[in-house]
């Protein structure tokens, strides 16, 4: 087995098994003419790929080919190259199949360089129409349909007709522009935040001006959806803005395809999330709703899997929520989606959170020893709940000695600062709340002030996803 896995090993691991076979076709097609002792190692590898083994070292490859005359390292090597070569082609070739308006596009732009004009003709005409008649209209659509009619533009002057309406062009221009623009702007807005960063805003100030003169642009769905999103993330406290978001995408989710559904739904929901986390209770139901939406869509799953952090959200709305039922349910029959090293480790925690919301704490302790102590935001999910049960049972020594791994751990992680200050203001605030816990009798009588501190403080932390929780806390403590 090769101790420094090489690029192809690296890349080839990843593919599935029709996506190898579509690789081996194409190895294997006299056109490319590569040489057939590559071809021949590529069977090796492929076999020991699809059997599970360890990727076999030069040596091995060189003893397994069996060729005729000496085959050397060097020669391993380059053939490695070559394959490597093939596996990019073969992905690229496969994302083109999944993209047929973008082939359709490179075929019109081949036919245009070569005077093709009567083939361009036709093949612009069929692809104008199957365009037209599908129902996606992201920004993507529009990018393909700009570059088309230029392509139109291109037949017609082949054609020596100077004659052409540049109205389509130039429209899918704008709306492909417009659209990226805001996705990206917003997704600036979210990583600003979360890395601490500041980012230059170009022409945004500009087209933000375009979309006050011209409101009608918003009913396109591939605008309206990603400025709504920039607005809300840039004007938080304008719920109107969220909920002309919620309906556009209510009435246009399919417009996109899955992939980006699932990106939509996800962003809406961190609006929803730090609305939630600073206490705006609403946003619980309208962020499950979104949820409910994709999941109807079938446009959580990534990569065929359904992300655990996405489980998780979830799981968390429907308890919050107080929908145990259908939360327990979900977390029965959507296990199977995540990938399989983390099922063990989700279940656990997803199910030990609602035992603990049902006051089942021994049976939540239990499942929490299951849990998966190799990912960091599942032991910081998991150490945070346990310490929430040791507080509920009143086991305040374990709970001291918990949150002091805890800090330890965050000190000696590299994790986002969005998710360093929400646990170290969790562990800060309870610290405060284990002070008033033991203070002595002649210190009670300023209790009640001591309290009304500590209620500011939790109040006033940016980050803290457990504020109503510890404020409940807070109440209890006479």
């Amino acid at each position: 087995m090769e101790t420094d896995k090489s690029k192809l090993y690296k890349g080839i691991v990843y593919l599935n098994k029709v996506e190898m076979r579509f690789l081996s076709a194409y190895v294997h097609s006299d056109i490319h003419g590569y040489p057939s002792d590559m071809k021949k190692m590529y069977d090796i590898i492929e076999q020991f790929i699809l059997e599970g083994k360890p990727f076999p070292g030069n040596a091995e490859l060189i003893k397994l080919m069996k060729c005729r005359y000496e085959v050397t390292d060097q020669d391993i090597r380059l053939y490695k190259s070559y394959l490597f070569k093939c596996l990019e082609q073969t992905l690229i070739l496969l994302e083109l199949q999944k993209q047929s308006f973008t082939s359709k596009l490179l075929l019109i732009k081949a036919q245009n360089k070569r005077g093709m004009t009567f083939f361009a003709e036709e093949s612009y005409k069929a692809t104008f129409m199957k365009m037209s008649e599908s129902d996606f209209r992201n920004s993507d659509y529009y990018d393909v349909l700009y570059k088309l009619e230029e392509e139109w533009y291109k037949t017609r002057l082949n054609e020596r007709r100077t004659e052409f309406d540049f109205s389509l062009m130039s429209e899918g221009l704008d709306k492909y522009y417009l659209a990226e623009k805001f996705r990206i702007a917003t997704l600036e807005l979210n990583y600003k935040e979360i890395l601490g960063k500041q980012f230059t805003d170009g022409i945004l100030p500009t087209l933000l001006l375009h979309m006050e003169q011209h409101p009608e642009q918003v009913q396109e769905p591939s605008v309206g959806i990603y400025y709504y999103c920039y607005m809300c993330f840039s004007h938080p406290d304008d719920e109107s803005w969220f909920d002309k978001l919620y309906s556009l995408i209510e009435s246009h989710l399919y417009s996109f395809p899955k992939e980006e559904q699932r990106d939509i739904v996800l962003l809406a929901n961190n609006f929803c999330i730090r609305k939630i986390n600073k206490g705006e209770t609403p946003y619980l139901e309208k962020s499950l709703s979104l949820y409910k939406m994709a999941i109807s869509s079938g446009a959580l799953l990534e990569k065929g899997y359904l992300s655990r952090f996405t489980y998780k959200n979830i799981v968390t709305l429907g308890i919050r929520l107080k929908q145990f039922n259908w939360t327990k349910k979900f977390i029965e029959d959507n296990i199977h989606l995540l990938e399989k090293k983390y099922q063990s480790g989700s279940y656990a925690y997803n199910a030990a959170f609602l035992a603990y919301e049902m006051n089942k704490f021994d049976q939540a302790i239990a499942l929490l020893n299951k849990a998966d102590q190799d990912d960091v935001f599942m032991y910081l999910s998991s150490k945070n709940l346990q310490i929430k049960i040791y507080y509920e049972l009143g086991h305040f020594d374990l709970m001291e000695y918990l949150m002091g791994s805890v800090t330890a751990y965050l000190k000696r992680k590299h994790i986002d600062k969005i998710y360093k200050d929400n646990y170290s203001n969790i562990i800060s605030m309870l610290r405060k709340l284990l002070q008033l816990h033991h203070l002595t009798t002649s210190q009670r009588i300023t209790l009640s002030a001591r309290k009304e501190k500590v209620r500011k403080a939790i109040m006033a932390a940016q980050q803290l996803t457990e504020r109503k929780w510890l404020l409940q806390k807070l109440d209890e403590i006479t």
